[in-house]
């Protein structure tokens, strides 16, 4: 699930989005309640129909990107800095998602990297958040692929299932 970042205090929290429509104008993140109340706001971020797209319609000169002016509208990907005016607050966008036990549904089989078993539809299943690839994790059964190891089979994200983002922009 993407994510906004925004300075409380001294540190930074992660505002979740989810499908509805964001406005950005005051640095502060609102939701939006209908394509109406878009109407004549500086900065919107809202997801694309795919809804694992995000993109930023601009309506202000001040709006920012990465340092560069951003009119109109834009792909946001992860780590963009988003200003809405030059005193305005910084709001960083972030994609990154944790890991979570959901239930896979699938038609296609689907293989665990780790014990090499076909992962049934709709059992208990983590989905790497770096790499996209799907691992047991079904207590019942006693595969417990995804927590098995301190990483995953394919790549280097760490599966602890109470772990916290490995990014943010304290980093910068």
């Amino acid at each position: 699930m993407a994510q906004l970042w925004l300075k409380d205090g001294k540190t930074w929290v992660a505002f979740l989005l989810d499908a509805d429509p964001i406005d950005l104008s005051t640095g502060r993140p609102l939701k939006v309640d209908s394509s109406e109340d878009m109407i004549g706001r500086d900065a919107i971020v809202m997801a694309a129909e795919d809804k694992h797209t995000w993109v930023l319609l601009g309506n202000s000169r001040g709006l920012r990107v990465n340092g560069f002016p951003t009119p109109g509208t834009r792909v946001l990907r992860h780590r963009d800095e988003i200003r809405v005016s030059q005193r305005g607050a910084t709001i960083f966008f972030s994609t990154e998602r944790l890991a979570s036990i959901e239930a896979l549904s699938t038609m296609a089989a689907v293989i665990c990297p780790r014990c090499r078993q076909e992962i049934r539809s709709n059992t208990p299943a983590v989905r790497c958040p770096q790499c996209g690839i799907w691992h047991h994790e079904n207590e019942e059964e006693n595969l417990k692929c995804w927590t098995y190891a301190e990483r995953c089979a394919i790549c280097s994200q760490r599966t602890d299932l109470r772990a916290i983002y490995q990014w943010n922009p304290e980093a910068l």
